[in-house]
Formats: C-alpha cells, sequence, structure tokens
C-alpha cells in the first residue's frame, strides 16, 4: 500500500471518531432527562422504530400503534421498515444491556435509548469515513476536510442525528455515502465482493428511503442493483397486501 493511502486511511479513522464522539456526546446531553421516554416519543422516529419491539418483545405486526387503522380491523405503517433492520444490531445491544442491569425489556427503556444512540453515532462516523477515503482520491486533506465539516454542519444531518436520532436521515447518509464510496471504488478496481456490497446497500437504501432508489448508478452497476431493488419493492407490495387484505401499497 501506498504512503499516502496509509495516511489517508489514518486521517479517516481519525475523522469517524471524533465525528463519533461529537454525535453521540451531543445526543446523550441533549436526551439526558429522557432517556426512558424518547423512543416512545409520536413521532416519526417512533414509527420506523416500533417494528422491533413489536417483533421481537411480544408485540403484534398487525396492531402496530404508530400506523394507520386499516378496515378489516389491522393497521399499516406508512413508514418504511428500512432503518429498523439498521437499528436491529443496537436493539439486540440495548436488550441485553436491559436484562443485565435490571432495566425493564419493552424496548423503550434507557439501555435501548442508549443503544439506539449509539448506534446513530456509529453509522454517521461510518459515513465520514467513507465519504473522506472517496473524497481523498480527488481532492486533498484540507478541501476533503472542510466538505466533510460543511456536510455535517451546513444541513440538517447533525440535528437529525443528535436531536432527532432515529429518524432516517442519518441511516440514509449511511447508505449514501457507502454508494459513493462503492461507486469510486469499484469503477477502477472492480471486484465481486464490491458487486455483492453494493447489491447490499441498494437492497437497504430502497428500503430506507424507497423514495429515492436509483440515484449513484453507472451503467457498470445498474443491472445488479436495481434488480436487488426491484425484489425488495415487489416484497414491500407483498406485505403491504397482505396487511391491507390484498391491495397493494406502491411507494
Amino acid at each position: 500500500m501506498k504512503q499516502g493511502s496509509m495516511d489517508r486511511s489514518n486521517v479517516s479513522w481519525w475523522v469517524a471518531a471524533a465525528t463519533f464522539i461529537l454525535v453521540l456526546g451531543t445526543a446523550l446531553l441533549v436526551h439526558a432527562d429522557e432517556l426512558g421516554k424518547f423512543l416512545g416519543h409520536e413521532t416519526d422516529s417512533y414509527g420506523y422504530y416500533q417494528y422491533l419491539p413489536a417483533a421481537f418483545l411480544g408485540g403484534d405486526l398487525l396492531h402496530l400503534p404508530w400506523a394507520v387503522g386499516l378496515p378489516n380491523g389491522n393497521t399499516l405503517s406508512l413508514l418504511s421498515i428500512g432503518p429498523a433492520w439498521l437499528q436491529m444490531p443496537f436493539f439486540w445491544i440495548g436488550n441485553i444491556a436491559a436484562k443485565v442491569l435490571g432495566y425493564p425489556t419493552t424496548g423503550f427503556s434507557e439501555p435501548y435509548a442508549v443503544a439506539q444512540l449509539l448506534g446513530v453515532a456509529m453509522y454517521v462516523a461510518l459515513g465520514m469515513r467513507m465519504l473522506y477515503g472517496a473524497l481523498g482520491q480527488f481532492f486533498d486533506r484540507t478541501t476533503v476536510l472542510c466538505v466533510l465539516l460543511i456536510v455535517l454542519f451546513g444541513g440538517n444531518l447533525y440535528y437529525y442525528s443528535s436531536w432527532e436520532a432515529c429518524m432516517s436521515h442519518s441511516y440514509a447518509f449511511f447508505l449514501f455515502a457507502w454508494l459513493f464510496h462503492l461507486a469510486i471504488f469499484i469503477r477502477y478496481r472492480p471486484a465481486a465482493h464490491q458487486v455483492l456490497q453494493l447489491c447490499t446497500c441498494g437492497s437497504l437504501l430502497v428500503l430506507v428511503r424507497p423514495q429515492r432508489p436509483d440515484i449513484g448508478w453507472s451503467s457498470a452497476t445498474a443491472k445488479p442493483a436495481r434488480a436487488s431493488i426491484g425484489v425488495h419493492r415487489i416484497l414491500w407490495m407483498c406485505y403491504s397486501a397482505t396487511r391491507t387484505g390484498g391491495s397493494f401499497i406502491l411507494r
């Protein structure tokens, strides 16, 4: 490996670490007085998260609390299940911590909240690291760092990573950064594992942000990625049909 690549990798990890500490520290300060409550706030973040307690802690996926009532008595959440897939590893971390520390295993107590905040901070940090690596192929370090600062503070990413954690924005940022990183490296150094990553990233993207599934596909990667997206669209339609009693929901 070239010395420049080694230096770039080292700096990217420092960028990730600084982002992680900043986002997590801010989120813990903001939610310090409501760690046992904020996962249950009746906002869209609750709608994204509600699948996990319903699926794994004795809930009912046919009667979700933050959803639209249907004539057949079921409910249908209009919020995609995508963020829940990315939240799931940290949900189980929170579940284990709640059992060990003696907190209620409801899915909404303090250990679950801290675990989700950890997850959001990790995804944003990894996204920043991948952006640094991709942009570093073309621009000098100072330029790339300035761009990353603009990305984090110039829009709503910092707000939705700390004040409104568990909204879909942080997860979408991570996936788009991953997509951008893959698009850069697969063009110059294509490999089979990168195509697999591309399909995984595309699948998660269509679940997290179903209205923006086809941004960034190059002609070399469009077919496998779009095929994966097509499969997930069909699965979403089948899922909605089972919930509504036969009607398809197109998103």
